[in-house]
C-alpha cells in the first residue's frame, strides 16, 4: 500500500463529543473513559491560585477563515495523471528506503509524533548548513469540483516532489534522497488515493470536511533529515452543509504545574438550520511531540474540560468542532505556558490554624450547631486536592486533624483517637459523624473523596442492646451544593453487607451508590441509587443484579453516560445509563484472565 511505502505516522486524536463522551477520531466514534480517579487522603496538593471564569470574552480564541492553497505551491498544469490502478506503490527504486523509514517511525518510543524523529551519521562528515530541501507543489485534477473557490471533498490533489525535470525536493550537496515521512493532523492516511506516474509525487482527496495540515520531510542517504514542510488544507463540503465554527473560551493561558486550565467550546457555532455542535477534538503539542488531551484531562463536562500539565514548558493545543454532518470546523491553536508549581500551602492563603477553625465554625453554610464543631480542637491542616464544579470553577480541599477536647477527661475510648473532616477554600465542610455517643468528626482512613464530593461509612451505636456497628451510615456530602444525603441502614447480626459510593460513576452531574444484600441460601438483593447534584432528585433500581459492591465499583464508563460492569450473580456483562440507572443491554459470558468473553449461542 501506499500509506506504508510512504514511512507515514499516523497522528491519533481525542474526540470529545459533547456529550462528554471522548473517542478516537481516526478510528471511530467509541469512546474513551477520562472521569477523575478516587482520590485519597494522602493526594498531592495543588497550587491555590484564582482563575478567571470561563465565556469571559478577554480569554476566547477564534479559528483562521478558510483560505485557498497558496499559490506559490500551485503547479499549472493539468495534463499530470494518477497510476493505474488508483491504489498503486511508489516507485520501486525508493521501496527498500521508504520501508526502512516506516520501520524507524514505528520503532519510536513517541509513535504518534507529529514530527518524524531526526538520526545523524556519527561516521560521516556532513555540512549541516545544507540540510535535505523538503518541498511539495501541487495540481487540482478536477479542476470542476471546486465550490467557490475552496476545495471540496470531491477535490483531487496531486502533490509533487519532482515536475518537468525541476525538483523540488531534493539534496543541495547532491546526496540521495532515501527516506520521505508524510504526516496530518488529523491522519491523511486514509486520503491518499496513490502514487503518480513517473514517481513524481502521490495524489490526495479529503473525503471528510475540515481543515488538514499536511506535514512532510525527507532524509538523505548520509541520515540528516531536512526542516518540516507543513500546508494548511481547508476541505468544503459538496453539498449546501457549511462547516461549523470553533470558539475555544479558556480560563488562563499562563499557569503552574498545578493549575488546572479549563477550557469550553460552548460558543462554537454552526449557521446551518437543523445543525448543531455534536463533537469536539483536542490535541496536544509539546517539544514536537504530539499527544491526545485525555493524557492531561481531569475533568469534562458536555461543552467544557479541565487539563492539568505536570511538566513545565510551552504548549501548543488545538481544538476544532464538527456538526452532525460530520464537518469540521477550522482548528483553533491557543499556545500556553506551565511553570514549575512553587510549594504548596498547608491552608487557603497560609491562614494561621486558629483563623481557619473560626473560619470554619462561624461559616452560615455549616452546620455548626452540630456537637463535634463544639467539642473538637484542630491540630494541623494538609491540602488535600483540587476539583472543578459544573461551572468551571476550581475549588482547593484541604484535610484538618482534630482532637476532642475531651480526651484527658472521658472514660469513652473513642475520644482517644484523632479525627478528620475535608473542607474547602470558602471553609464549608461537611456534617458531623455521630459515633452514638457524642457528635465528632470521621475516624482516620474513613473518608473517600472525588469530584467534590464526600463519603464515609461508619457504624454507630444506635441502642444500648445492639452492637456498635449493626446500624450504619454511609455518610455523603456534595460540597458543590453544600447538601448531605446520609443513608442509615441496617447491617448488623450476620449480615455485613455495607453501602457503597460508587465513584467511577460520579461527576458534577451526579452521585451513585448502591449495596449487594446477598446470603448464603441465595436469597438477598442488589440495588443502585442515583442523586441527581443539581435537583436533589433521587431514583432507584432494584433490578440491576450484582454478587459483590467491588463488582459495580471497578466497571467503568465507556461514554459519559453509560458504565460497563460484570454481573457474577447473573453471568453478564452489564451496560447501564448512569443517569437513569436504565438498563441498556446485558451480554451473557464470562470473565476470562480479567476480560469478558461473550457468549456463544
Amino acid at each position: 500500500m501506499l500509506k506504508k511505502f510512504l514511512g507515514i505516522t499516523l497522528t491519533i486524536l481525542l474526540c470529545l463529543p459533547t456529550s462528554a463522551a471522548l473517542a478516537n477520531s481516526n478510528v471511530n466514534s467509541s469512546s474513551k473513559e477520562f472521569t477523575i480517579s478516587s482520590k485519597t487522603l494522602n493526594d498531592s496538593a495543588n497550587k491555590n491560585s484564582n482563575y478567571k471564569k470561563l465565556l469571559n470574552d478577554k480569554n476566547v480564541v477564534t479559528q483562521n477563515k478558510s483560505k485557498d492553497l497558496l499559490e506559490s505551491q500551485k503547479v499549472a498544469d493539468c495534463t499530470i495523471q494518477k497510476d493505474t490502478p488508483i491504489k498503486s506503490n511508489v516507485n520501486k527504486t525508493l521501496l527498500s528506503s521508504l520501508q526502512k523509514s516506516t520501520n524507524l517511525n514505528n520503532s519510536l518510543l513517541m509513535s504518534k509524533s507529529v514530527v518524524a524523529k531526526e538520526t545523524t551519521s556519527s561516521s560521516v562528515d556532513v555540512n549541516t548548513d545544507a540540510k535535505p530541501i523538503a518541498d511539495l507543489k501541487y495540481v487540482i485534477m478536477n479542476p470542476d469540483s471546486i465550490k467557490n473557490g475552496q476545495i471540496t471533498t470531491d477535490t483531487q490533489i496531486a502533490w509533487l516532489w519532482s515536475y518537468n525535470g525541476e525538483n523540488y525536493t531534493y539534496d543541495p550537496n547532491g546526496y540521495a534522497i532515501t527516506n520521505m515521512s508524510l504526516d496530518g493532523i488529523p491522519s491523511i492516511s486514509d486520503s491518499i488515493l496513490g502514487s503518480l506516474t513517473g514517481n513524481i509525487g502521490f495524489a490526495t482527496q479529503f473525503k471528510t470536511p475540515g481543515e488538514y495540515i499536511m506535514k512532510f520531510k525527507c532524509m538523505n542517504d548520509h541520515n540528516v533529515w531536512s526542516d518540516e514542510w507543513s500546508i494548511s488544507i481547508p476541505v468544503e463540503p459538496v453539498g449546501n452543509n457549511t462547516r461549523p465554527e470553533c470558539t475555544i473560551n479558556y480560563s488562563t493561558a499562563s499557569g503552574d504545574t498545578d493549575t488546572q486550565f479549563v477550557f469550553s467550546w460552548a460558543n462554537s457555532t454552526d449557521k446551518d438550520a437543523n445543525d448543531s455542535i455534536k463533537d469536539a477534538q483536542g490535541l496536544v503539542i509539546k517539544d514536537n511531540q504530539s499527544y491526545p488531551l485525555s493524557k492531561y484531562i481531569t475533568y469534562q463536562e458536555q461543552s467544557l474540560c479541565a487539563a492539568k500539565f505536570t511538566d513545565p514548558g510551552n504548549y501548543t493545543l488545538m481544538f476544532r468542532v464538527s456538526d452532525t454532518n460530520n464537518a469540521w470546523s477550522n482548528w483553533v491553536v491557543l499556545n500556553i505556558t506551565v511553570k514549575t508549581a512553587l510549594p504548596k500551602t498547608s491552608t487557603p492563603g497560609n491562614l494561621s490554624l486558629s483563623d481557619v477553625w473560626n473560619r470554619i465554625c462561624s461559616n452560615s453554610k455549616n452546620n455548626t450547631s452540630q456537637e463535634a464543631f463544639q467539642r473538637s480542637i484542630p491540630e494541623s491542616s494538609q491540602y488535600f486536592t483540587s476539583a472543578v464544579d459544573s461551572l468551571g470553577n476550581v475549588h482547593y480541599y484541604y484535610l484538618l486533624q482534630l482532637e476532642d477536647k475531651y480526651k484527658s477527661t472521658s472514660t469513652n475510648y473513642l475520644t482517644q483517637f484523632p479525627t478528620y473532616l475535608i473542607y474547602n477554600n470558602d471553609f464549608v465542610t461537611s456534617n458531623q459523624y455521630h459515633n452514638g455517643y457524642y457528635g465528632t468528626w470521621f475516624p482516620d482512613g474513613s473518608l473517600s473523596f472525588k469530584d467534590g464530593v464526600m463519603s464515609a461509612n461508619l457504624g454507630f451505636k444506635k441502642y444500648s442492646w445492639v452492637d456498635f456497628n449493626d446500624y450504619k451510615r454511609l455518610h455523603i456530602f456534595d460540597f458543590n451544593a453544600v447538601k448531605d444525603y446520609t443513608v442509615e441502614y441496617f447491617d448488623g447480626v450476620s449480615t455485613k453487607h455495607p453501602y457503597f459510593v460508587c465513584y467511577n460513576m460520579v461527576n458534577n452531574s451526579r452521585i451513585v451508590y448502591g449495596q449487594s444484600n446477598w446470603f448464603s441460601d441465595g436469597s438477598g438483593n442488589s440495588f443502585l441509587s442515583r442523586i441527581d447534584r443539581k435537583t436533589g432528585n433521587i431514583i432507584r433500581n432494584n433490578d440491576i443484579i450484582f454478587g459483590d459492591n467491588s463488582e459495580v465499583a471497578n466497571g467503568k464508563m465507556i461514554d459519559n453516560v453509560n458504565y460497563q460492569f460484570y454481573s457474577s450473580k447473573i453471568g453478564c456483562l452489564y451496560t447501564i445509563n448512569a443517569d437513569t440507572l436504565s438498563i441498556v443491554s446485558k451480554t451473557p459470558g464470562t470473565l476470562q484472565n480479567g476480560k469478558f468473553v461473550a457468549k456463544v449461542n
